[in-house]
């Protein structure tokens, strides 16, 4: 539960940056998460061991819950899903009185 809840708060935020905002190398940063969907776990078992073992996680949570929670697929679902919501509705959401946030990107209204 921990791991598809981090899950979900890390693919949506990558996500909407790669859907919604404007900025240098969007594309090719797509790119590159998309790229790894052809990787397949297998291959990225050992390296991966091998990261976790480095980092003084195994026999932990933490060396449970960190490996899961960073996956491409989520992260081109959710972009998917952003770009089928009408941009219209962030514009109707500005004529509130909303607006991105400066320092964290997300939407607040005044």
């Amino acid at each position: 539960m921990v791991v598809t809840a981090l899950a979900l708060l890390v693919h949506s935020m990558a996500a909407y940056a790669l859907a919604r905002m404007h900025f240098r190398g969007r594309g090719i940063a797509f790119a590159a998460v998309i790229a790894t969907l052809l990787i397949s776990l297998p291959v990225i078992l050992v390296p991966l061991f091998l990261v976790v073992r480095t980092l003084g996680m195994v026999d932990t949570y933490a060396g449970l819950i960190v490996p899961g929670v960073f996956n491409a697929f989520g992260i081109f679902l959710l972009r998917q899903f952003y770009l089928g919501v009408p941009r219209e509705l962030e514009d109707a959401a500005q004529l509130d009185g909303c607006g991105h946030g400066a320092p964290t990107g997300t939407w607040c209204c005044r």
